[in-house]
């Protein structure tokens, strides 16, 4: 008896080991896909606008980076481009983020780094071939 419960349990060990590696791979390949898709969810240049005054538009996505004007809402902001590597900023309402956008004020037309809680861009959908 003691055999055929050792040989069981070793069957089942056995079995345990094989499905957890093929989960980990299962796993790995997911996070692959999803990193490899993640430059697709960037911002899309466009239009948008700041959503509250003074925005600071800085020489580098950190908050201690020198600021080279103020963006505010009316002035529209063309977002070039965006960057998570950033100084996280605290939105508000228990949200951070480290993304920043490179924006232009269309009013003033200065160009900076702002924190992606103060810019507001339109929604760009994903152009599929036809």
């Amino acid at each position: 008896m003691s055999e055929s419960f050792t040989s069981l349990t070793q069957r089942i060990a056995s079995i345990l080991r094989q499905r957890t590696r093929l989960l980990v791979v299962a796993v790995l390949t997911l996070v692959g896909f999803l990193s490899a898709a993640a430059p697709a969810l960037a911002v899309t240049p466009g239009d948008g606008d700041f959503t509250t005054k003074g925005v600071h538009l800085r020489t580098s996505p950190h908050l201690s980076a020198t600021t080279l004007g103020n963006g505010n809402p009316g002035d529209g902001a063309y977002v070039h481009y965006s960057t998570a590597l950033g100084d996280w900023v605290n939105c508000g309402g228990g949200v951070r983020t480290p993304v920043w956008n490179w924006v232009t004020d269309k009013r003033t037309g200065v160009t900076g780094w702002a924190s992606d809680c103060f810019v507001r861009t339109q929604p760009h959908l994903p152009t599929w071939p036809q």
